[in-house]
């Protein structure tokens, strides 16, 4: 259960609360280790991550422990979006890939009543000012970014 923080050390006013029912979730792209995926999997009874690279999915299915209930798939997030409904979609560092208006109509077609989207994106710089503002937000974040709660199988 987590207490403190979400996944990605997300405030709780962008989780459902920490007794709502999760039954399914999705996490678009960016599976890298699927860390986010086994993170998720502490909240809900299944998470299907879909990246488009068959490489990094392969990884992320390899580090995955058997026990949690998460499914890599590889598809392009749009042309082959899983079909829903799903209570929580998650959707980082992706967006700015994907068409943008195209990419929000699909995750409110699959997105369950009252269900939750998370979406973490990246600020492109266009002015001097704005990567001055980039290099101080990375030093900050690298110093909290492992004070989120890890949840393990046996959690």
């Amino acid at each position: 259960m987590l207490t403190k923080e979400t996944p990605l050390g997300l405030p709780h006013s962008c989780w459902p609360a920490g007794d709502s029912a999760i039954k399914e979730t999705l996490q678009l792209c960016r599976n890298n280790s699927g860390e986010l995926a086994r993170l998720l999997s502490g909240r809900a009874d299944a998470v299907q991550a879909v990246d488009s690279d068959p490489v990094i999915t392969a990884q992320a299915q390899k580090l995955t422990p058997s026990g949690f209930p998460v499914t890599f798939t590889v598809a392009e997030a749009i042309a082959e979006f899983p079909v829903g409904p799903y209570d929580v979609i998650t959707c980082v560092a992706t967006i700015h890939h994907l068409p943008f208006t195209q990419a929000l109509t699909r995750f409110r077609r699959h997105l369950a009543p009252g269900g939750t989207l998370v979406i973490v994106g990246r600020f492109r710089a266009q002015v001097p000012v704005d990567h001055l503002l980039g290099v101080v937000a990375s030093v900050g974040h690298s110093g909290v970014g492992d004070s989120a709660p890890r949840i393990t199988a046996d959690s």
